[in-house]
């Protein structure tokens, strides 16, 4: 516990901690500001003063909360978090420690965890906040919950791939592969074959959860995307992904940073 409290302490006063905190304000702000602008044009027929206000907000800030931030901000918290050991030393000074290179790895990745925790509870705050100011009725706090935990869950075996491109091969190639997988997992995520793109879960995830397809669109009642078995699926998929992936981006990392 020692070692994560070091590296949630070392971050403390870095771009990090002020990512985790105004990336999901500006998602749900915006999303808010969306929706005001769209229920204010006369073409549009939405009656904002129902509880289709509240579905309209979701659909808005949690597509564009599994689709954006989830590969984008696991892509930037890498980048940070690779940069900011190379400006120390490039993990070398950790080598007059009796710690096993896996276990910096493995604190470094529960690090980035935290901080993916920390984001997802700002999150659900400001949804509750953002929301109560534009759209009417009962407060969806059960759904914004769900499905932000969701999110979160289906996000963390994320963070292994894009901390190891980040350490091997520098911030561009980073966030390359962050926009890449982006884009491939908006693709997949409809389609049979999105569980065998971790990038494509959290998008999928939220077709059942808050009713919304890939492409934001909200889905219509009795669409197959609809079937919430896919959550479970989703969940038990990235935390075994986690694991794996945790111990083969820590292997390679053991080897090439300590041999």
């Amino acid at each position: 516990m020692n070692r994560i409290e070091a590296e949630l302490l070392k971050y403390k006063k870095t771009m990090m901690s002020k990512l985790i905190l105004i990336i999901p304000i500006f998602f749900a702000v915006f999303s808010m500001v969306v929706q005001i602008i769209i229920s204010e044009n006369p073409g549009i027929k939405l009656d904002m003063a129902s509880k289709e206000s509240w579905k309209m907000f979701l659909t808005l800030s949690f597509n564009f909360w599994s689709f954006i931030f989830i590969p984008m901000i696991s892509a930037l918290l890498a980048g940070l978090v690779a940069n900011q050991e190379k400006k120390v030393g490039n993990y070398r000074a950790l080598c007059c420690h009796e710690i096993r290179p896996l276990k910096i790895w493995f604190y470094k990745i529960i690090g980035m965890v935290v901080y993916m925790l920390i984001a997802t509870i700002v999150f659900i705050a400001v949804e509750v906040v953002a929301g109560s100011i534009s759209a009417v009725g009962n407060i969806l706090f059960i759904k914004i919950l769900v499905a932000a935990i969701a999110c979160f869950l289906v996000s963390i075996s994320i963070l292994p791939i894009q901390l190891f491109f980040a350490t091997n091969f520098g911030m561009i190639i980073n966030l390359a592969v962050g926009f890449a997988g982006m884009l491939s997992g908006v693709l997949m995520a409809p389609e049979k074959y999105w569980i065998f793109n971790p990038y494509s879960w959290a998008t999928r995830l939220m077709c059942p959860l808050i009713g919304v397809h890939p492409n934001g669109i909200a889905l219509n009642q009795g669409d197959p995307l609809l079937n919430g078995d896919v959550i479970g699926i989703g969940i038990i998929l990235s935390v075994i992904s986690f694991s794996i992936l945790l111990f083969i981006t820590g292997k390679l990392f053991e080897k090439k940073e300590f041999r």
